[in-house]
């Protein structure tokens, strides 16, 4: 029991030293604040940050107090153009640190440490000013709130700026003369402890050193481009005294052009305040830039090249090597050369022309790059087709894939000239998903005009019609009735060695697809007859081979379809036929009489390069039967479509 009581009481000695937490320790020390006095609490690991951070929130509280008179002094600034939203909201944003740390300065001169204390979070500092020192205070930033807020600006504005940086010093400058605060302190925690005409003299100095003036040459013509000097950052809306004559930059940090020749020998470069009251603020000498030498340009081999983008580091390539923005290169006078911008994952790539002239000392570029902004494409087509992204080298049967925002041109297709394509341009924006389901590409249907002609050799099989007519005597005979009219005759059949050779014609008309026919044939029949003795020279019964030789020449018209890459036709024809016997050789003696005869036939035929082939069907009644024919030929026809090769698509019709 002893032990225990020991190891409790170490232990609750043990929990009696350790530090309170910072929120705790706060409220202790807010419970003992007197009246009279302003506090301000910092927290920090080490103490002399805690107790920075202190003399930082009384600041705050003053400059709080001020901040509608600096917000009137933006809005002054920004009438006057010196100054727009973009640079009111950076000044508001970095929440007036300038101003707080100058006037934190002067807390510490009347502040008083309170308590300085560890916590179980680090340090706990609390800080008092006496209410008459606050309003003192107040009443000081009051007066130099129009001076805190040009300083607030200027500390605003980028390094890379310098123009931008000059024009707001001389109006600070300006600012305090105006309400005698020039010689008033300000302490600036990169420059310490100064007056405000020491901090805008210093600023537009600092920033005179920064302006290079570049000048280019084109023929006899001289214009000049103002960049910062270390990041090449053309500077836009300056006001410059070049040999006397007054330019300003435009918003790519050019100059208008002056001739060559009147130009003297040393060009002096001045920097003017935009308006007539900054002029007398800095003498000539203090607003010099830098001095040019034009006789010193016709000497230069070389022209040196300056390389700019927005934003820095991009990757340009020029005369076989590449080089990181901003960079300055040496080139050879009076050439043209083809600069490349590589793109990136982000920007996007950029060729470009330029010509360096060959008496200039200097030509500068600078590239805004393109940002990279991407969407989705969902593209797909019915039928197998292909989808193309035109310029892109991009074509699949679908493409599922984000995409940068943009236009493309859609093509779908079935690469062949025989249907058409279905072409879209698309206008894909950032974070938006395009889907698209196609139809299959539609048939042109084609169409042929002209002539086409051929050998076509054809075979029979089977028997003609029951009414197919053959020479008798006086006259014809039905192939039915044929061996009833000739008593010496008692059976006829054709065999399968009957065939057709034949000169054929085709028309193909303009426009419409219709075609015309023609044909001049030969056609040999052959056929088996049966014969009986009587009348036959005392001869036996018995059967003998016959030939029935007829000329033929027919008609036709009908239509035609494309047929992979040849072409068909259906032809509703009519044939004239003349025939007769040919009973030489043989032990039969057949009728010598002529028959003439005419039946209608249906074609159905094709063609392809110089091969013809297709089928007859003719009246099963009264023609010769069915055909199969083969052929060989030419053509001499011209091709067209009822359908343009493209079309746009249309929502509802083409997807």
């Amino acid at each position: 029991m002893l032990l225990i009581a020991l190891a409790a009481l170490i232990g609750c000695a043990g929990y009696g030293d350790r530090p309170p937490g910072g929120d705790e320790l706060r409220g202790q020390l807010q419970e003992q604040e007197q009246s009279g006095y302003t506090y301000g609490y910092g927290a920090a690991e080490r103490p002399e940050q805690a107790r920075q951070e202190a003399y930082y929130q009384i600041a705050g509280a003053v400059v709080t107090a001020i901040r509608g008179e600096q917000r009137e002094v933006y809005r002054l600034l920004q009438r006057r153009g010196e100054a727009d939203d973009s640079d009111i909201e950076l000044a508001e944003e970095l929440e007036f640190q300038s101003s707080i740390s100058s006037l934190s300065h002067a807390v510490i001169e009347g502040a008083e440490v309170v308590s300085e204390k560890r916590s179980a979070d680090g340090w706990l500092v609390s800080v008092r000013v006496a209410d008459e020192q606050m309003e003192q205070m107040r009443s000081r930033a009051r007066r130099q709130a129009p001076a805190l807020a040009q300083l607030e600006l200027i500390e605003a504005t980028p390094d890379s700026r310098p123009g931008l940086r000059f024009q707001r010093a001389l109006s600070g400058l300006a600012t305090v003369e105006r309400l005698e605060l020039a010689d008033e302190r300000a302490y600036i925690p990169q420059h310490g402890e100064t007056t405000f005409a020491s901090y805008f003299t210093e600023a537009a100095r600092e920033a005179l050193e920064r302006i290079h003036v570049v000048p280019v040459i084109d023929g006899t013509r001289v214009r000049f481009a103002v960049l910062d000097r270390q990041t090449l950052r053309p500077q836009p809306s300056l006001t410059l005294n070049i040999d006397g004559y007054r330019l300003v930059t435009d918003s790519g940090g050019w100059t208008d052009e002056r001739r060559v020749g009147d130009l003297t020998s040393a060009v002096k470069v001045v920097v003017e305040g935009r308006e007539r009251r900054h002029r007398n603020l800095l003498s000539d000498e203090q607003r010099l830039v830098e001095t040019l030498y034009p006789r010193q340009w016709r000497e230069q081999d070389v022209a040196v090249l300056y390389l700019h983008s927005q934003p820095a580091g991009a990757v340009m390539r020029i005369a076989g090597s590449e080089y990181v923005t901003p960079a300055r290169v040496e080139l050879e006078q009076g050439r043209e050369y083809r600069l490349r911008i590589e793109g990136t994952v982000d920007y996007r790539e950029r060729d470009e022309t330029i010509r360096i002239d060959s008496a200039t000392p200097a030509y500068f570029y600078s590239a805004g790059l393109t940002e990279r902004r991407f969407g989705e494409l969902d593209l797909s087509a019915e039928g197998g087709a292909l989808i193309r992204l035109e310029g892109y080298g991009i074509e699949s049967r679908s493409i599922r894939r984000p995409a940068e925002a943009g236009t493309y041109r859609v093509r779908v297709t079935r690469d062949n000239p025989r249907y058409q394509d279905i072409v879209e341009e698309i206008v894909l924006r950032e974070d938006e998903r395009i889907k698209r389901e196609y139809a299959r590409p539609p048939d042109r249907f084609p169409h042929y005009f002209g002539w086409r002609w051929g050998v076509n050799l054809g075979l029979y099989g089977g028997d003609p019609g029951d009414d197919y007519s053959l020479p008798v005597e006086d006259g014809s005979a039905s192939f039915a009735d044929f061996a009833a009219e000739d008593a010496d005759i008692s059976g006829i059949s054709r065999t399968d060695a009957s065939f057709q050779l034949g000169a054929t014609a085709h028309y193909f008309a303009r426009a419409m697809p219709f075609v015309f026919g023609g044909e001049l044939a030969y056609r040999r029949e052959q056929y088996d007859v049966e014969y009986s003795s009587a009348g036959q020279g005392g001869q036996d019964d018995g059967d003998d081979t016959l030939d029935l030789f007829n000329w033929q020449g027919s008609l036709g018209v009908g239509f035609w379809q494309p047929v992979g890459m040849g072409i068909g036709w259906v032809t509703l024809n009519k044939a004239w036929q003349r025939g007769s016997w040919d009973d030489s050789g043989a032990d039969i003696d057949m009728p010598s009489g002529r028959v003439d005869d005419s039946y209608p036939f249906i074609e159905l035929g094709g063609s392809f390069d110089i091969w013809g082939f297709g089928v007859r069907v003719s009246d099963l009644d009264s023609g010769p039967g069915a055909m199969v024919w083969f052929g060989v030929g030419g053509s001499q026809l011209d091709g067209g479509y009822q359908l343009p090769a493209e079309v746009e698509a249309r929502p509802g019709v083409h997807y």
